[in-house]
């Protein structure tokens, strides 16, 4: 099997660049009126008490941009025998036994909007989002092109790795509910 890189198309890549400019833009603007707003007892001076706001501003600041920066040249990379996660300053890689499915997840913004990230899930320790794997448009061609290559290497992987599924009825699995009670076999 190929090696396969996935990750923000061209048009996604300066959707994100333009973002991350506008809101620096922002924040800094908002940084310099709190600094240059003229203090109540300094006679119209700058007040140099602000300079906690400044602080607290810049490492916000700091934060989203390290996230979104970290999501638009984040990639994820499928190779026969791991998932490697690449991100701007983490490195990781997951072994296909390990993998126990992929979960697209659609996530509401608190103003209405929505986007859509996928998310690795591990037989042991917690769901990792895949870096690269975002998007914000219902009809996005390349984030559905990269699913759907995602989840059929990941298929063929996981069929030569652990062996094909048993298959079952459905809801007879273990945790299977019924009547809103669990039933034992």
């Amino acid at each position: 099997m190929d090696e396969i890189r996935l990750g923000l198309g061209r048009r996604a890549l300066l959707r994100n660049r333009w973002t991350i400019v506008g809101l620096s833009v922002l924040w800094g603007g908002v940084a310099a009126a709190i600094w240059w707003l003229p203090g109540t007892g300094t006679g119209g001076r700058p007040d140099p008490d602000r300079g906690v706001a400044e602080i607290v501003i810049a490492a916000l600041w700091l934060l989203l941009m390290m996230s979104m920066v970290d999501q638009a040249v984040g990639t994820t990379r499928l190779t026969p025998d791991h998932v490697h996660l690449r991100g701007l300053l983490t490195r990781r890689s997951v072994p296909w036994a390990e993998i126990a499915r992929f979960e697209e997840r659609r996530r509401y913004t608190p103003r209405g909007g929505s986007y859509r990230e996928v998310r690795l899930h591990r037989v042991k320790g917690r769901p990792l989002k895949l870096p690269g794997l975002l998007t914000s448009g219902r009809r996005d061609r390349e984030f559905i092109l990269n699913l759907a290559r995602l989840n059929g290497y990941g298929a063929s992987v996981q069929a030569a790795v652990c062996g094909p599924r048993p298959r079952r009825r459905p809801g007879s699995g273990p945790g299977a509910l019924r009547s809103g009670r669990r039933h034992r076999r």
